[in-house]
């Protein structure tokens, strides 16, 4: 397989999965900073904030917009032509879907699972704020994958292998 992508629920292991994946395979990791730096050369610099936001129905007609994501399709599928990589998130499954040689990875978790995690690496003590904290991460990743490539991003049918890392750590 020459791509990799992972998409990950928050709180579910799937960056450092990625990251170890990538160094096994001796294949180039591809997160959100690589993007954010390719996309800012071109003028793109609120690819962060964007990908952060809920875009309305309006806003997803704004030209900008509109041209910073076809940017990062490009990107991504450019990236994808050499092969070799992993890419981690940025709808990056959405991006490639169909494409041969492009194996679609999701790495999910039980929210009381990933809520008692961020409880521990984020030493938050009220289960509610860390449980906000996931579902909040949750919410804006689907919307960002729903609003700009109309798939359902928690639909299992839409990646190739799903991991549950409460039961595979």
């Amino acid at each position: 397989m020459s791509v990799i992508t992972i998409s990950r629920e928050f709180a579910s292991e799937g960056t450092y999965i990625a990251q170890q994946a990538a160094q096994a395979l001796g294949y180039y990791l591809v997160e959100k900073s690589t993007l954010e730096k390719i996309l800012s050369q071109y003028g793109f610099v609120q690819f962060g904030e964007e990908y952060e936001s809920a875009p309305s129905y309006w806003d997803r007609l704004d030209a900008n917009r509109i041209n910073m994501i076809e940017m990062l399709n490009r990107v991504v599928r450019a990236i994808a032509q050499h092969g070799n990589v992993v890419i981690l998130g940025r709808g990056s499954f959405a991006v490639l879907a169909g494409f041969a040689d492009v194996l679609n990875i999701c790495i999910q978790a039980p929210l009381a699972f990933r809520v008692k995690r961020v409880m521990e690496q984020q030493a938050i003590i009220e289960p509610d704020k860390a449980e906000a904290l996931v579902k909040e991460s949750d919410r804006v990743r689907a919307n960002f994958i729903h609003s700009w490539y109309g798939v359902d991003w928690d639909k299992t049918g839409n990646f190739d292998l799903v991991i549950d890392t409460s039961k595979v750590p």
